[in-house]
C-alpha cells in the first residue's frame, strides 16, 4: 500500500464517522535501550555535515518538546469519554516519554563531543515557558501541527526514501528509525483529540502557519549553531552538500510538500495518509517485530 491519500471509500471504511482512528493501528509499548559508541564519528549521516547537524541539533529539542506534547494532550484526557481514544493517549504518552529518554542519552553523547546542546535547550526551554502560558486550546492545537511535521519526517524516512537510513552510522539509524515508527504508529492521537474536545479546522489551519515559520527558522538556526562549532558553517564543500539536500527533487522538502499541504483540505485526518504496509516492513527490520 502506498503513502498516497486514500480514496474517499476508503477511508470511510477505516475511519467512523467521527475521523477517530482507535481501530486503524497498534501502537506499541517499547523500551529500547540504545547506546551511543565512541566509533560513532562527529559527521554520522552520509559524510554530509550539515544533514548530519541539522538531525543532532533537531534531537536536541526532542526530550522538552515531546514531555510538552504529553502535557498538552493528557491535559483533556479526563474529557474524553471514548475508551479507546483514552487508552490511546496513554500509549501516545508512553511513546513521547520513551523518545524523551532515548534522545537525552544522545543529547548527552553530543554534549560530551562539544556540541553546544545547552545553547539549544536555553532558546527551547524559553519557548516551552512561553507556549505553557497559553491556553490550553493553543497548547493542544500546537501539539497538532508538530506532530504533522513529525509524521512528515517519519514517512520520509520509511516510504519515500527508506535508503535514506542506510547513509548513517547504524545506531543513529535505528535510533531514527524506531522513533518514525511510533510517531507513525501515534500520529492521529492528538489530531483525534483536539477534533473531540474543539473540533475547530479554521484555528488548527492558522496555527499550523504559525508552527511552520517557528520550525523553518529554529531549525535552521539550530543547525547552523552546531555546523559553526565544526567549522563547516563556513566551509564551501559543506555548504555546497547541505544545500543540495535541502534542493534536491528527493530532498524532505519537496518529497513531503503535498503530505504537509494535505493538512489544510477539508475533511484532512492523518490517517488518510497510508503508509501502514511500509511501517510494517520498518517494524521488521529494525526493531525483529513480525
Amino acid at each position: 500500500m502506498s503513502d498516497a491519500p486514500m480514496s474517499d471509500t476508503s477511508v470511510s471504511s477505516i475511519l467512523n464517522p467521527t475521523g477517530s482512528d482507535h481501530s486503524l493501528i497498534d501502537l506499541h509499548k517499547r523500551k529500547l535501550e540504545l547506546v551511543f559508541s565512541n566509533d560513532i564519528p562527529d559527521v554520522w549521516y552520509d559524510n554530509n555535515p550539515i544533514a548530519t547537524m541539522l538531525w543532532a541539533s533537531f534531537s536536541v529539542t526532542l526530550p522538552e518538546g515531546e514531555r510538552q506534547f504529553i502535557r498538552s494532550v493528557r491535559h483533556f484526557e479526563s474529557r474524553v469519554n471514548d475508551p479507546a481514544l483514552q487508552e490511546r493517549i496513554r500509549e501516545f504518552a508512553f511513546q513521547e516519554g520513551q523518545h524523551a529518554k532515548q534522545h537525552s542519552l544522545l543529547n548527552d553523547f553530543l554534549r560530551a563531543r562539544g556540541f553546544p546542546v545547552d545553547a539549544v535547550l536555553k532558546d527551547l526551554n524559553k519557548l516551552i515557558e512561553k507556549e505553557r502560558a497559553l491556553s490550553p486550546k493553543a497548547q493542544l492545537a500546537l501539539t497538532v501541527t508538530a506532530e504533522h511535521f513529525t509524521a512528515i519526517i517519519a514517512d520520509f524516512f520509511l516510504t519515500k526514501h527508506p535508503e535514506e537510513l542506510d547513509k548513517m552510522h547504524p545506531e543513529l539509524a535505528r535510533l531514527w528509525a524506531w522513533h518514525a515508527i511510533e510517531e507513525a504508529e501515534h500520529k492521529s492521537v492528538a489530531f483525534d483529540v483536539y477534533m473531540t474536545i474543539f473540533g475547530d479546522r479554521a484555528y488548527l489551519n492558522r496555527l499550523m502557519v504559525l508552527q511552520t515559520w517557528y520550525i523553518s527558522w529554529q531549525m535552521t538556526r539550530h543547525m547552523a549553531l552546531f555546523a559553526k562549532t565544526t567549522g563547516d558553517l563556513f566551509k564551501p564543500k559543506s555548504l555546497v552538500q547541505g544545500l543540495w539536500y535541502f534542493a534536491k527533487p528527493s530532498s524532505l522538502i519537496w518529497s513531503s510538500l503535498p503530505d504537509y499541504l494535505s493538512f489544510f483540505r477539508p475533511g484532512f485526518h492523518p490517517w488518510h495518509i497510508d503508509n501502514r504496509a511500509t511501517l510494517a516492513l520498518a517494524r521488521s527490520r529494525y526493531l525483529g517485530e513480525e
